[in-house]
């Protein structure tokens, strides 16, 4: 390629034959690139590249079908946008998810969060057991693909809301306890930028639950 490519990912499609291709790229996308990416999906049968996404600063473009679709929860499949993160080890992602869902089996959660949550990829199979669960991430695209799956599915107690989690890294907790990670030198300043993106977080989680659910300030 004459693009510069940063990094590379090939992932399985799950329920999908044959691969999908992300490139992340530097620069902008080379004209020759664009055919070289249509030939490498054209020619699927002997690569197995069913679909390509290159993406840079500003733009992203796509050949043939990028989709991966995986089951989520028994019965519910959800179509994760090429370039949209999502396990890449479908047989390794079962496992993590009946992991979390053995840990909401022990003590079910009333209300659960899922940060990062891409297309529901956990919060599927944790909504049959917790009483409401919001789903949140910043990729629109994979946002908007949980929302259809879970309307195709009927699962009315999961709700997707498209926000950042403003670069905030948390551990399990006790029960309405958010516990952060700070570093092992930390000062007044790192307190108070800490406070300021949690707060900013949780306003953006709380329009978006109110987006999402129809509900006017």
């Amino acid at each position: 390629l004459q693009t510069r490519v940063m990094r590379v990912e090939i992932a399985s499609r799950g329920l999908l034959p044959g691969v999908s291709v992300a490139v992340q790229s530097a620069g902008r996308l080379r004209h020759a690139d664009t055919m070289a990416a249509h030939a490498l999906v054209e020619d699927h049968r002997r690569t197995g590249v069913r679909g390509l996404v290159m993406q840079g600063r500003g733009w992203q473009r796509s050949w043939g079908d990028p989709r991966r679709r995986f089951e989520v929860a028994p019965g519910v499949a959800v179509d994760f946008p090429g370039a949209s993160f999502g396990q890449v080890n479908t047989l390794a992602n079962l496992d993590l998810v009946q992991v979390v869902v053995d840990r909401c089996t022990e003590k079910v959660p009333a209300r659960l969060v899922e940060l990062y949550a891409g297309a529901g990829n956990f919060s599927f199979a944790v909504a049959a057991r917790a009483g409401r669960v919001l789903a949140v991430d910043e990729d629109e695209r994979a946002v908007e693909a949980g929302r259809a799956a879970a309307r195709e599915a009927g699962i009315r107690n999961l709700k997707f809301a498209a926000a950042r989690a403003e670069h905030l890294l948390v551990i399990p907790a006790g029960d309405n306890v958010v516990r952060l990670l700070p570093p092992l030198v930390i000062g007044e300043a790192e307190v108070d930028e800490a406070v300021k993106r949690l707060d900013a977080a949780c306003a953006r989680m709380e329009a978006a639950q109110k987006e999402s659910t129809g509900v006017k300030a």
